[in-house]
């Protein structure tokens, strides 16, 4: 299954909260080129991905991952290499919508408003409810224009998709032997056959490191550097002759009471979540119903189960590791059948099993709080604080603004005559090139990026994120790109040449033991002598793992006789897979699970239509990598 623009976001809680998008693929802010900035990660034919897009789906991808794996996230996350992973999805991402666009899909303005219209997150009794909508938008800090221009494409790409699906169909015969090979469950040993594992038998030498660096010079480039002059500006030069009036605190409290200082009402629950077929499988979806039933039953006889319960059977990954804990949430968060079943409860009561898009859930009241809105006199201060930030902001982007205001005929103003206006004392930085710190300014890569274009002498100003302090800078020194030379990088070069050729030599060694390691004797053997561990797993094919690999990496291990060793791919991985045992359960088959597994083939079909669509078109496509932040971000593409 094509997992790179596989959803990431697994938790039932998460998955609650962004419900009106859980479709097939997440599209998040794919801002068009005329929107431009310094903040684009990739530019692909006129769409940008943006650094803060990508660090929202990252942060998200990652808190999964710690929630799922909590000590070992950062070794699972650098296994799959999630930071490229989660830059290729969005990628992947543009490369559907530009093929959705040229196969003439659209999605009208009223298909987009029924989507937000009808979705149960912005309803109370069954209308549109304005209010949830704001808060929404202001939970997940966006605005309504950027909020629906993603949810626009979201729908573009799941049309693109529908479409697809229409072309794709399975005969009987194909389906039930596909039955038995994906109701077979896979016992195996996985050895990985790390460099790390042979780095004492590799040592290069000087003329390898020679080499390496006489082919890999890229690597060795100095970017172009800076050097600037400048005056700082702040807040705090205007804060002294601002003024806030009664009126002005008291306007600002009536207008935003709501939204900055009521508490809004909140309930902490846990549950159990059992998956359902979302009405394509009516017997599976009994038999969901009667496991949540069972469970139920057992918590009405003993409330202490929960948690074992929840670890033994909730499919929500997110909560089960907890007990089934969803923590404090504000009301209107969850999807409606679920804010309606808390209602419905009193603390410590147990709901009966309800069902959402999700599955069927059982779930525990734990505790409530009250709405509470704090009072004028309590949050005066932080208003008036407020008030006088803004206003002081104010002030100080209409004096750089006059400060920098040529008239025609007039000669710009160099920095030591601002520095005289302004009475403020000129500071001098050393070379940099947007990957270093700048002593008093901090991180130098939107500095960088707004004086990359600007030519020797000229004079701008930029505004600091930190402080919202400003500086009018003039550029001394422009130090051009160039290769360093290999004695102020060997070290760097040696490390790096050993790496390389130890993870060649890794790689040799693997294809060797694909023909001498073939039996469970033999991969015992390999193991011991490379004193490494292997891991064992039980799996069938269509269980979500992200541990083992994607559909394809499964499919190839299925295809080992029990008993037989193989060394396989994944990712940029060698691996030897020992298969222990393949065990198949044909008993009590119904129709309706033929058809379920139908409707999975043709689901893994179309994903796989769209891998090849995707590496097709990209092809085709100009990507432009802004090197100097997936350099500070510490992503390869």
């Amino acid at each position: 299954m094509l997992n790179i623009i596989r959803d990431n976001v697994q938790s039932f809680g998460i998955k609650l909260i962004v419900g009106v998008i859980a479709v097939v693929m997440l599209t998040f802010g794919l801002s068009s080129y005329n929107n431009r900035n310094i903040n684009t990660l990739v530019e692909i034919d006129g769409y940008e991905v943006k650094l803060e897009n990508y660090q929202k789906e990252y942060e998200r991808a990652q808190a999964e991952y710690r929630k799922a794996y909590k000590d070992n996230a950062e070794q699972y996350m650098n296994a799959v290499n999630l930071k490229r992973q989660i830059l290729e999805q969005l990628i992947n991402s543009v490369v559907l919508l530009k093929n959705a666009e040229s196969n003439g899909i659209k999605v009208s303005d009223l298909e987009l408003a029924n989507q937000i219209y009808n979705s149960p997150n912005f309803q109370t009794d069954d209308r549109f409810d304005q209010k949830k909508y704001d808060q929404f938008l202001k939970n997940y800090r966006t605005n309504k224009i950027a909020y629906e221009k993603d949810l626009r494409e979201t729908l573009l790409t799941q049309k693109y998709i529908n479409f697809l699906n229409t072309g794709v169909a399975y005969s009987r015969k194909y389906v039930e032997s596909e039955f038995k090979r994906y109701n077979t469950e896979l016992d195996i040993s996985i050895l990985e056959i790390k460099p790390e594992l042979f780095a004492k038998q590799v040592k290069v030498t000087d003329d390898q490191i020679q080499a390496f660096y006489i082919t890999n010079k890229k690597n060795f480039e100095q970017k172009k550097q800076f050097e600037v002059s400048y005056i700082k500006l702040t807040l705090d030069d205007e804060l002294a002759n601002v003024k806030v009036r009664d009126k002005e605190i008291n306007k600002y409290y009536e207008r935003n009471v709501t939204n900055e200082f009521t508490i809004n009402e909140s309930f902490n629950s846990r549950h159990i979540l059992i998956s359902h077929s979302n009405g394509q499988n009516e017997a599976e979806d009994a038999k969901a119903l009667k496991q949540a039933q069972w469970i139920y039953d057992q918590l009405q006889e003993d409330k202490s189960k929960f948690k074992t319960l929840a670890a033994a059977y909730s499919v929500d990954p997110g909560s089960k590791i907890n007990g089934g804990a969803l923590g404090w949430v504000v009301k209107g968060t969850f999807v409606k059948e679920f804010e309606l079943a808390v209602d419905s409860l009193k603390k410590g009561e147990i709901s009966k099993p309800f069902k959402t898009q999700f599955g069927y859930h059982v779930i525990e009241l734990i505790d409530t709080k009250s709405a509470v809105t704090k009072k004028l006199e309590e949050v005066k201060e932080e208003i008036t604080q407020k008030i006088k930030k803004g206003k002081a902001k104010r002030r100080l982007d209409n004096r750089i603004a006059n400060l920098l205001k040529v008239n025609e005929g007039e000669v710009p103003k160099t920095l030591v005559q601002h520095a005289e206006t302004t009475g403020k004392s000129i500071t001098k930085t050393k070379a940099f090139d947007g990957s270093n710190e700048i002593e008093g300014l901090g991180y130098s890569y939107s500095l960088y990026e707004d004086i990359n274009n600007k030519i020797l002498g000229e004079v701008g100003s930029f505004q600091l994120s930190s402080d919202q302090s400003v500086i009018i800078y003039e550029i001394n020194k422009v130090i051009d790109p160039f290769i360093k030379p290999i004695e102020e990088v060997k070290d760097q070069a040696k490390s790096m040449a050993q790496q390389a050729e130890t993870k060649k030599f890794a790689f040799e060694k693997a294809d060797e033991f694909a023909d001498s390691v073939q039996t469970k004797e033999q991969f015992e053997k390999l193991v011991s002598d490379l004193k490494a561990e292997t891991k064992d797993y039980k799996f069938k094919l269509l269980e979500d793992n992200r541990e083992i690999g994607n559909m394809d990496f499964k499919l190839e291990i299925y295809k080992i006789p029990v008993g037989g060793v193989k060394i396989l791919n994944r990712q940029e991985s060698k691996l030897a897979v020992y298969v222990k045992a393949k065990n198949s359960d044909q008993k009590d088959v119904k129709e309706s699970d033929y058809a379920a597994l139908g409707n999975q083939l043709q689901r893994q079909k179309v994903n796989n239509i769209l891998n090849g669509i995707i590496n097709n078109t990209r092809k085709g496509l100009e990507i432009k990598q802004n090197d100097a932040l997936l350099n500070a971000l510490k992503i390869q593409l």
